[in-house]
């Protein structure tokens, strides 16, 4: 199965999305164009021409951890990384079942560094389900 990975401007449509849907006192300022090109390439990173994350869970992990750590807004990364995971494992024809208040503490502590990509692709495991219609 061929993956679909999210575009620069996806991203920054769904960081659009997320800031004006819990309406954060920012606008949608883009802080640093470069971190945005880095969160989009890290789930497809590759080192010698061999991918660095495998799996779904990992690549969604890198995905999720990039947007948080990187910083690359100046509002809403937490909010943008979990839901940028999100379309990115829905696109793909998966389904994330995480309750509201676990999302929130699993992007706090990626963002805090006491989550890595590792740790959270091993949460991800957990909490997505395949079989699911791509939108």
């Amino acid at each position: 199965m061929k993956l679909v990975y999210l575009t620069r401007e996806e991203l920054l449509t769904i960081h659009r999305k997320a800031i004006h849907k819990f309406q954060s006192g920012n606008d949608d300022i883009l802080l640093f164009k470069g971190n945005l090109d880095s969160c989009v390439e890290a789930p497809k990173r590759e080192v010698f021409g061999e991918e660095i994350h495998k799996t779904i869970p990992e690549k969604a992990a890198a995905l999720i951890s990039s947007i948080d750590k990187l910083h690359p807004f100046l509002d809403g990364n937490k909010r943008t990384g979990f839901e940028a995971c999100d379309v990115f494992l829905r696109i793909n024809g998966f389904a994330v079942e995480i309750k509201k208040d676990e999302a929130v503490s699993v992007s706090l502590k990626i963002a805090e560094c006491t989550m890595d990509v590792c740790q959270t692709s091993i949460f991800l495991e957990d909490h997505i389900r395949k079989g699911i219609s791509q939108e």
